[in-house]
């Protein structure tokens, strides 16, 4: 009798056994395919929220809550620089685009920030309806922000201070709807975007040499092209 008979005849012998072990392998097995998947799913979501940034600049503070707050918008910022130190970055000849972001407002918990059109590039976003914005307290809506919050092109709201919702500190100004992005199942989905001014406004800066609050400083660095 070989090993093999030997081996089948003591499984037979102990089916519950038998039977508990296989499962347990089996869950393992399940368990670890799992893991890894969602490791993977996790690694490709991060890649593609992180659009083309290739560098974030921002106060002294952890690099991870910074990528975090500025780039995925899931924390709460570091701290500020100065407008003027983020204009003074986007001048050195190794960087090739750089936009400056200011944050800290919120509608219904969508989070408002406020920079450049050409924030939008980063994540190769196009308008689906509407234009871009031109003038103070104008905001183009993610996609999800469009739907969940059933905004259209004209409507207005008021902003909050703050990440969460709140009916305490709302700002009197009106941001007014004006375009509104296809989908394209990214971070910038979830985001209401205005132009610095707006941010200005509402933090009463009579200027933008004299912001001082909410910025952040994206730079994509400078490559050689081919």
């Amino acid at each position: 009798m070989n090993i093999w008979k030997i081996s089948i005849l003591n499984l037979k012998s102990k089916p519950i056994s038998t039977f508990l072990s296989i499962f347990i392998l089996s869950l393992s097995i399940a368990l670890l395919l799992g893991v890894q998947q969602l490791k993977t799913s996790f690694k490709n979501q991060i890649d593609t929220n992180l659009g083309k940034i290739d560098l974030v600049i921002g106060a002294k503070g952890s690099p991870l809550q910074l990528v975090l707050a500025s780039v995925l918008h899931l924390d709460n910022p570091t701290g500020n620089i100065s407008y003027d130190e983020a204009k003074n970055i986007s001048k050195n000849s190794l960087v090739k685009l750089s936009v400056p972001i200011s944050y800290g407002d919120n509608y219904k918990g969508y989070r408002i920030i406020g920079t450049t059109n050409e924030y939008t590039s980063f994540y190769n976003a196009e308008l689906e309806n509407g234009r871009k914005v031109k003038k103070v307290m104008e905001v183009v809506l993610g996609n999800t922000v469009s739907k969940q919050l059933n905004l259209k092109i004209g409507d207005t709201f008021l902003s909050s201070h703050g990440y969460v919702e709140n009916d305490i500190d709302v700002h009197s100004d009106k941001f007014t709807v004006v375009g509104i992005l296809k989908p394209t199942q990214k971070v910038i989905d979830r985001l209401i975007i205005a132009n610095l001014e707006s941010f200005w406004k509402l933090h009463n800066h009579e200027g933008k040499d004299e912001d001082e609050s909410h910025t952040e400083d994206h730079q994509k660095a400078h490559q050689e092209e081919s």
